[in-house]
């Protein structure tokens, strides 16, 4: 249902836009673009590359007057903010990407218009509305768009030089005029049970179970870290402390624990095989052994592994069975895995002093300590090539 507008309207000359004045708001493009009078309205060189229309032909009405009505409609929609209805609070002007969707719109109201007897809006009554409301509900969603852009034309109305002598129906959506109905629950299938069962399975057991071997690991490390803390021991003692260490992981039938995965740039062109790296880890070596550097006996560590091979992690913490197969759940924690599993906040993931060079300057210069100074440093211009008072240009080469 339609009523007649009651809003006080100004004379036709007030609505009318010179040919040249630019259609696209000055903040945007500093009086450039297409122009009001122009045929075609080409806005591509002003929307993202991803607009797949960026260009209104109005050559495509017949009719000058409808062609006007267009002009000014999309000129208004692009330049001001109104409320198509009072129920609908403040409004923004159109964005540019949605030009060539209005254009489609507003070209098929005035056709349809024309078609059911009314070429110009203000001959428009509420029975013509009516009818060609019926042959777009066959669509509801377009109904939907199309009943909405009539809703703008009646708010922008005293913008054009031919506006409705009508309200569209007053106080009702475009979703409700058109019958879009909208479901009122989520429509998507839920996950079948098949899949989700395995992932409830692995939650529960996550948080019953391997949250135990997580804190016993930590646990673990932490005792290590105690033990070793106050150790200073000389080369020769470090050694016999390795090679005792080994002795126990011969008699245990255990291999020499393997750098982790996330290191594996300490190892350059090191193998993996099974998903174990083939290369000793000195970091969790020498904290099960008591020894804080291996640098100087990674000759020893590598015997030993050729002989003994590599095992994941290096924690004697076992792992839990996973109830369907036995078998631990996961291969033996190193502390890396470990503090990860056990504490997911992202700056206790990892220690930042013992970062490589090339992860710290990912983290910005103060990530790694003395990076900064580096950078300074190699920053500094040469005194060789400072330029000297009263001259131009570097200074000579020395002979």
């Amino acid at each position: 249902m339609s009523v007649p507008a009651t809003v006080a309207r100004p004379a036709a000359s007030a609505a009318i836009v010179g040919d040249d004045t630019p259609v696209l708001p000055a903040a945007m493009t500093a009086g450039g673009g297409p122009r009001f009078g122009d045929d075609v309205w080409d806005v591509r060189g002003f929307v993202p590359r991803t607009t797949r229309m960026a260009r209104v032909d109005f050559t495509c009405l017949a009719d000058a007057g409808q062609r006007r009505t267009a002009r000014e409609y999309l000129y208004s929609r692009l330049q001001r903010g109104i409320p198509a209805n009072q129920l609908s609070g403040t409004a923004r002007p159109m964005k540019l990407t949605g030009l060539y969707a209005e254009f489609w719109e507003i070209r098929t109201i005035l056709t349809d218009l024309a078609s059911a007897g009314a070429p110009r809006l203000a001959d428009v009554t509420a029975g013509q509305l009516q009818e060609v409301l019926a042959a777009w509900k066959r669509h509801p969603d377009t109904a939907a768009g199309l009943v909405g852009v009539v809703k703008h034309l009646a708010a922008h109305g005293e913008f054009l030089t031919d506006r409705l002598a009508i309200t569209p129906w007053p106080g009702r959506p475009a979703s409700l005029v058109a019958g879009r109905r909208r479901p009122a629950e989520n429509t998507t299938p839920r996950i079948p049970e098949h899949l989700t069962a395995p992932l409830i399975t692995a939650a529960v057991f996550y948080v019953e179970t391997a949250a135990a071997d997580l804190l016993a690991a930590g646990a673990e490390i932490a005792r290590l870290e105690q033990a070793r803390a106050g150790r200073r021991l000389a080369p020769a003692a470090a050694r016999t402390r390795l090679e005792a260490f080994i002795q126990t992981r011969r008699d245990a039938g255990r291999g020499i624990p393997a750098l982790p995965r996330q290191a594996l740039h300490k190892a350059p062109g090191a193998l993996i095989s099974d998903g174990v790296v083939q290369a000793p880890s000195g970091q969790m070596t020498g904290l099960l052994a008591g020894v804080h550097g291996t640098w100087y006996h990674r000759g020893l560590l590598c015997d030993a592994a050729a002989e003994l091979g590599y095992e994941q992690g290096g924690l004697d913490t076992v792992m839990s069975p996973w109830p369907d197969t036995g078998m631990p759940w996961r291969a033996r924690l190193d502390p890396v895995v470990a503090e990860r599993r056990a504490d997911p906040a992202p700056d206790r993931l990892l220690d930042r002093d013992r970062l490589p060079v090339r992860d710290a300057r990912r983290r910005g210069p103060r990530a790694r300590p003395g990076l900064r100074s580096q950078r300074t440093r190699s920053r500094r211009p040469d005194p060789a090539q400072a330029p000297r008072p009263g001259l131009q240009g570097p200074a000579p080469e020395r002979r």
